[in-house]
């Protein structure tokens, strides 16, 4: 189970833009694995924020997805968070997150992977 989605928005002066400085984190929380991802843009974007942010559990050999609640706003910023409260004890755990903005009518995207993480 995936609890709280967190987001936020800056906005700056319009011109072309990219994404920029986009980030992924996964970490050991008091409930289960904490997951931050952030997308940033060089410009305001009509549209700017995830696709998708997946947490993939490794149990006994085997890989399990476990998407993440991800969203989008308008701006330069999007900032995100949830807490996987499913994680077991002893799981390896990473992330993938598809980052995107819309500058212009033209979608520009970037792939974010974290690490290996044992809960």
């Amino acid at each position: 189970m995936i609890l709280g989605l967190m987001l936020q928005s800056n906005v700056a002066e319009a011109s072309e833009g990219h994404l920029e400085n986009c980030a992924l984190s996964i970490s050991v929380a008091s409930n289960g694995v904490a997951v931050v991802f952030e997308t940033n843009g060089t410009a305001p974007a009509s549209e700017i924020g995830c696709e998708s942010v997946v947490l993939l559990e490794k149990i006994n050999g085997s890989w399990s997805s476990h998407p993440v609640p991800c969203g989008h706003t308008s701006g330069d910023h999007y900032l995100g968070s949830a807490t996987y409260t499913g994680a077991v004890k002893g799981a390896t755990y990473k992330g993938v997150c598809v980052h995107y903005g819309i500058w212009d009518g033209k979608k520009k995207t970037e792939t974010n992977y974290t690490g290996e993480m044992v809960y």
